[in-house]
Formats: C-alpha cells, structure tokens, sequence
C-alpha cells in the first residue's frame, strides 16, 4: 500500500484573523510535514513562502479588495497566487453583489478565490508543492 510522504522544507504563509482557524490550518498543514508562518498579506506576498492563504473573518468589502489587490498582483507574477478563503453564507441584495465584485475583483488579480475549507487548503499545498498549472484557466 502506497502511503504518502510529508512534504519537507515547503513553506505557507497564512494571514487569518482567527485565531482558532489559525490554528487548524497551521495543524492541518503540519501534519502534512508543511511549516506554516503566519505573516500579514503584504509581507507573505514579499515573502519567501511557497503558497499565501488569506482567510477573513468577514468578507471582503470592495475597498478592502482593492486594497488586496496590488499585493494579489504581487504574488501572482511570482507564481505564488494568494488563496483566499471565502466561505461565507450566501448574501442577499446588495451585500450580495458587493461579495460577489469583491471575490471577481480579486480574481481579476490574480487570487485563487475558494469557497470551501478543504479545497482551500488542498489548493495551497497543491501550489506550495507543484506551483501553479499552466493554461488559462489557472
């Protein structure tokens, strides 16, 4: 039976504002043999980690993604994309709207924009490890 082996010497940055979610994802990464540091957005897209996760405790107003996006830029154009987690409850009306500008300005950017814990996760090992994919879809 093949089992798989911990990753060595990879690095992810994470900027989460709980502590508690920071907590579980630096676990789940840990146990995978992944150091995670836990640095802000603009210093880990600076960085030398391999992957940056970014997962607010609210979602993103448009000012905030638009203060996010030089430093999603940033880490993209190093092949690093940041990977924000954005699993919130679905919105209605204009918060809704709002959300939805927000997650495709930061698309538009460069940001991996997941909606689900696990994928988001999955995703920042999966760039951390083998980079990003290439075609244009990625």
């Amino acid at each position: 039976m093949l089992r798989p082996q911990p990753a060595t010497g990879i690095r992810i940055a994470l900027a989460i504002d709980d502590p508690a979610t920071a907590d579980a994802a630096a676990g789940a990464l840990e146990v995978r043999g992944i150091t995670a540091v836990r640095a802000p957005v603009d210093q880990a897209a600076m960085g030398d980690a391999g992957a940056i996760g970014l997962a607010p405790c609210e979602p993103l107003a448009t000012a905030e993604a638009a203060k996010l996006a030089p430093a999603c830029v940033r880490a993209a154009e190093s092949g690093r994309p940041i990977a924000v987690l954005d699993a919130f409850a679905e919105e209605r009306g204009e918060r809704r709207a709002g959300h939805a500008a927000s997650a495709a300005y930061l698309r538009a950017h460069g940001a991996l924009v997941v909606d689900d814990p696990d994928a988001w996760l999955e995703a920042l090992v999966m760039v951390a490890c083998f980079g990003v994919p290439a075609g244009p879809r990625a």
